[in-house]
């Protein structure tokens, strides 16, 4: 079971790094050729509102452009509240939370009687 959960992740993963490297194969194909090093002239400042960066979003960055489903935000943020859920208010303590609640004086001294 874990391992095809695994395999769909990678493939998941895969396949998000390709749509990536595709938007940018476009957004670099689409811009206008690079200027050579000869062409740039090294005393003169560089006016930053007629370059590229200066129309670049950064919006463009974190969310390439594809056409994703309406409800994935609602999907998403459904599926954080159920774990959030299950993980603060349903789950039963474990021996490992007794060990974070216990006070730290307590531990401290278990941990000066064991050296």
């Amino acid at each position: 079971m874990s391992l095809t959960r695994l395999g769909f992740l990678s493939r998941n993963v895969f396949n998000f790094s390709q749509r990536l490297t595709i938007h940018t194969i476009k957004r670099n194909q689409s811009s206008k050729p690079i200027k050579l090093q000869e062409e740039i002239d090294l005393d003169k400042p560089v006016e930053y509102s007629k370059t590229e960066a200066a129309k670049w979003l950064a919006k463009h960055t974190r969310e390439p452009e594809e056409n994703k489903p309406p409800y994935q935000t609602y999907v998403i943020s459904g599926s954080l509240a159920v774990f959030m859920v299950y993980f603060c208010i349903l789950r039963e303590e474990n021996d490992l939370d007794l060990l974070i609640d216990r006070p730290l004086d307590e531990v401290l001294k278990n941990l000066n009687k064991s050296k």
